[in-house]
């Protein structure tokens, strides 16, 4: 169950298996859901039951790093968090699903946008509750002593975007007592082949006005 983490595939499996709605909405413990989606989100949920193609829906991703007014482009952007409760699909790990269509076979599901982001704030909780977490973690993933982390600063500044716009209001209080506020890169930090892998990626992005990062869905819009 260590592999790669499966053992989050299962647990997810375990709450789909319990939820009797028409749709199973999956959040991870430090993602949060703004108040102001909500509606539109419902919306589309209700708008789009009866039509059997939508499968799922995905969201857009503020995966904040280092601190919370700063947002990271160098993973995903985009997955699918909501799944039809009524077809048959499975979860290999905690991040995507895919739907066994054939016995032998599986997919990832067809998906419309949801209508709003996921806020994603498990890399801005300040550094020694981050090093409780990857101690606590590294047992369901390979058991080996995890690498703990000294700052959040060694990472390619060019992955980093200004976040300005409002966060949700249920994660307020936290942000206040248990995020971290002060981010500086480390200066001994050198860029990796990722690194400028990922930078022709953005300026790619930039010069053409789309969005390549890695998808768990097939887009129906």
């Amino acid at each position: 169950m260590k592999d790669r983490g499966f053992i989050y595939g299962q647990q997810k499996m375990i709450g789909m298996f319990h939820c009797t709605g028409d749709w199973a909405i999956y959040l991870e413990g430090d993602e949060v859901l703004h108040e102001e989606d909500l509606p539109t989100i419902r919306g589309n949920m209700q708008r789009y039951l009866d039509d059997r193609d939508t499968e799922a829906f995905y969201f857009d991703y503020y995966h904040f790093y280092g601190t919370p007014d700063q947002v990271g482009i160098g993973g995903y952007r985009r997955a699918p968090r909501i799944i039809r409760n009524t077809i048959r699909a499975i979860a290999p790990g905690g991040l995507y699903f895919v739907v066994q269509a054939k016995n032998k076979k599986g997919r990832y599901p067809k998906a419309r946008h949801a209508g709003g982001h996921v806020y994603h704030y498990g890399h801005v909780r300040k550094i020694e509750k981050m090093n409780e977490k990857i101690k606590q973690v590294a047992a369901f993933w390979d058991g080996n002593q995890p690498k703990l982390m000294e700052s959040y600063g060694y990472i390619d500044t060019a992955e980093l975007r200004p976040f300005t716009e409002s966060h949700p209001g249920v994660i307020q209080e936290w942000l206040e007592a248990n995020a971290e506020w002060r981010f500086e890169q480390d200066p001994g930090y050198k860029l990796s082949r990722r690194d400028r892998k990922n930078r022709i990626k953005f300026w790619i992005e930039d010069k053409l006005g789309i969005e390549i990062s890695k998808k768990h869905y097939k887009a129906l819009d």
